[in-house]
């Protein structure tokens, strides 16, 4: 069963409407793909206006960081642009996991700004940046090279 949570139920414009992430119950929920960046072609996909993260593991500066359920992505609720896919240190879900080597993971949609893409430490997101997973094009529904 695909899982989504968005930390907003806002449709609006901004990047806190961007954030998504499973709950911290979610976590015995199914098996994680180590994620390594050199094949992430199972990890992120879109099917129709879906876009779909499966669920990942991402071992960063002496934490795993994971992503424990497949989050499933409307992509009719977002604006038209390419969008950065960033998996991000997920700080908005309670965690009470005892093993303080693994954090939950969640995902954000970075916009261009400019020369560069909008980054999840600028408020109002505050999470930490942990790997970018690819990017994706609203308007033709596809993942695109950057």
């Amino acid at each position: 069963m695909a899982i989504h949570y968005y930390w907003s139920n806002l449709r609006g414009d901004g990047p806190a409407n961007r954030l998504f992430g499973a709950r911290g119950n979610d976590r015995a929920a199914t098996s994680r793909q180590e994620y390594s960046g050199l094949d992430d072609a199972c990890l992120v996909s879109v099917d129709r206006s879906t876009l779909r993260i499966a669920p990942f593991a991402i071992r960063q500066w002496g934490q795993v960081y994971i992503n424990p359920a497949q989050l499933t992505i409307d992509l009719d609720r977002l604006p038209m642009a390419i969008y950065r896919i960033v998996a991000v240190h997920n700080f908005r879900a309670e965690d009470c996991n005892p093993q303080l080597d693994e954090c939950l993971a969640g995902i954000f949609l970075a916009r261009a700004n400019g020369d560069g893409w909008e980054v999840a430490e600028d408020p109002p997101i505050e999470c930490r940046t942990i790997q970018v997973l690819g990017h994706v094009d609203i308007a033709s529904r596809r993942l695109v090279s950057p």
